[in-house]
């Protein structure tokens, strides 16, 4: 069984295209991510999988004959 990954990530650019220098992009980003605790990348986290999965429980990848179900739900984790 295999499982996607997502990680929240910053790519900036300089007019919503061009890349932003790279000098540059190091600075800014440990800015934002250091203000960035687990509720922000949790959040960040949901409205991806409900934007990829255009709020489905799961989607559907035709490749070739074969078909990959990737389901939206997050494992479920008893901890104490």
């Amino acid at each position: 069984m295999w499982g996607p990954t997502i990680r929240p990530e910053f790519h900036l650019t300089k007019d919503g295209q061009e890349p932003l220098d790279p000098r540059r992009v190091a600075r800014k980003v440990t800015k934002r991510k250091s203000r960035m605790y687990n509720e922000g990348y949790f959040d960040t986290v949901h409205f991806f999988r409900y934007f990829l999965l255009h709020g489905r429980a799961r989607v559907v990848f035709d490749v070739g004959r074969q078909r990959i179900a990737v389901c939206g739900d997050f494992p479920q984790v008893d901890a104490r």
